[in-house]
């Protein structure tokens, strides 16, 4: 059976854009990786295609990008829409640098239930060789990019092993707490996403290692306040985490929810419960899902400065390439505020 380049990359223990550079004498692969990757080579008896090699050099800079909603409702809408910008930009970056973007939605990869399907679908049986990931990255999900062997930079998303650019979500809780400590707040509520009782030991053990909570806590802290009781739960449902806080014998004047679309729901129940949104309790959002700006009142919520992101993107993916298999690079960006409509004064202040 003849040798693929895919079978090179594979001994190697390299990615198979690496092992492309080597054969080629890309001057980007060091010179001990391109001397083992050609000794590896002739061992396996790989000779190169020069037809194919002239039809991967016409259609390598191809680039896709995987819109991965997890939500079967407007959700998904919203979320494109907020990313609309991102991708004018990144297509017109990539576009300065002779690089192809193609998109793909994937409202049915719901659940993931069929991603290893899926996923080889969207690279094009290989006539695309690089991807763009926005999603909320389930494990499985990045389990299967790292199959692709491509390079991959994921957006917005959580550490998944994967390179990404992201918020600096350590900075933008902190921002978000301070906005309202300026706002006269005291007591300050930090509420987590919704989380089913069989997934929340799973959670609990990765938001020990995530960044938001660090914010949270760093300026609660520095202005000597008490974090509410609550912090570092997982509620099973919006109205018990609610419940919860109001039942309080000190219940805060204002909350800051996981995400925008969170924060719309704790708005719409506190009106329900006769409770005045911003005028007793104020809400914010961490996180945009692309609810904020659409709904009314608007949600207040820390915002992605998506034309850096996309730039961001650009850099690593022409730039960088060669090394986004071999190593991961994690690149935050400084946050944004979204004024918004339900963050306003702490009652009596």
């Amino acid at each position: 059976m003849t040798a693929k380049l895919e079978d090179v990359a594979n001994r190697a223990r390299v990615s198979l854009t690496t092992a492309q550079r080597a054969m080629r004498g890309d001057r980007r692969v060091r010179a001990s990786t391109r001397q083992h990757i050609e000794k590896t080579a002739r061992e396996l008896g790989y000779q190169p295609n020069v037809a194919a090699r002239q039809l991967k050099k016409q259609l390598r800079q191809n680039v896709g990008l995987v819109v991965a909603c997890q939500s079967e409702d407007s959700a998904s809408e919203l979320y494109l829409s907020e990313y609309a910008q991102f991708i004018s930009v990144l297509a017109g970056c990539l576009g300065q640098c002779e690089h192809n973007l193609m998109i793909s939605t994937t409202e049915e990869m719901v659940g993931a239930c069929n991603v290893d399907q899926m996923l080889p679908r969207i690279v094009g049986g290989g006539y695309v060789n690089k991807l763009v990931v926005l999603s909320d990255m389930w494990p499985h999900f990045a389990d299967e990019l790292r199959k692709l062997r491509i390079p991959t930079v994921v957006v917005d998303g959580p550490d998944c092993g994967l390179s990404s650019v992201q918020i600096d979500e350590s900075h933008a809780a902190e921002m978000l707490t301070e906005r309202f400590v300026e706002m006269g707040h005291r007591r300050i509520a930090f509420c987590n996403h919704v989380t089913m009782p069989d997934e929340q030991d799973r959670h609990r053990t990765h938001y020990r290692d995530s960044l938001w909570p660090r914010g949270y806590l760093k300026a609660i802290t520095r202005h000597q306040l008490t974090p509410v009781p609550g912090w570092d739960e997982f509620p099973e449902s919006i109205d018990t985490q609610l419940d919860r806080l109001l039942a309080l014998d000190n219940p805060p004047t204002g909350i800051i929810a996981y995400d925008d679309q969170m924060a719309h729901v704790m708005t719409s129940e506190l009106m329900l419960r006769g409770v005045r949104v911003p005028q007793q309790i104020s809400v914010a959002a961490l996180r945009s899902r692309g609810f904020g700006p659409y709904v009314r009142p608007m949600i207040s919520h820390m915002a992605a400065p998506l034309d850096l992101m996309a730039r961001r993107v650009c850099q690593m993916l022409v730039d960088d390439d060669c090394e986004l298999l071999d190593s991961t690079s994690q690149v935050y960006i400084e946050p944004g505020y979204f004024e918004g409509e339900t963050l306003g004064r702490a009652p009596g202040t």
